[in-house]
């Protein structure tokens, strides 16, 4: 597949994804032992177009998608995990934190020049 045309898109978009282990007291949903989040990123502007979660209840899930649609990768992670922390309290609260921040650290990574091959 191309990256220019991902989801119907001109601009060259890039999924990155973060996951995290939920906690030993909460029972796995749909099977999953694991948080696991992909964001569809546009590479130009580090927007993120597209927000899709497993492992979470639905209105996580939903939570998520209003914290992180529309929302530009480089404000960086912080202000999306305070968010977390005000709006959503439950024993799966530090899982979500963690594959947002798993995910956001792909990105900064992705941003960084190749070192190997001098910058």
């Amino acid at each position: 597949m191309d990256s220019r045309t991902l989801h119907g898109h001109e601009d060259r978009h890039v999924i990155l994804a973060g996951t995290a282990r939920l906690p030993s007291q909460v029972a796995p949903l749909n099977g999953s032992v694991v948080v696991h989040l992909e964001l569809e990123v546009n590479e130009s502007d580090g927007t993120i177009a597209r927000v899709g979660v497993t492992g979470v209840p639905p209105l996580a899930a939903e939570l998520l998608y209003s914290l992180l649609v529309g929302r530009s990768m480089r404000a960086g992670v912080d202000p999306v995990i305070q968010q977390i922390r005000e709006h959503y309290r439950g024993p799966t609260q530090r899982a979500l934190a963690a594959a947002v921040h798993n995910a956001f650290a792909a990105y900064e990574e992705r941003q960084r020049p190749d070192e190997a091959g001098g910058g």
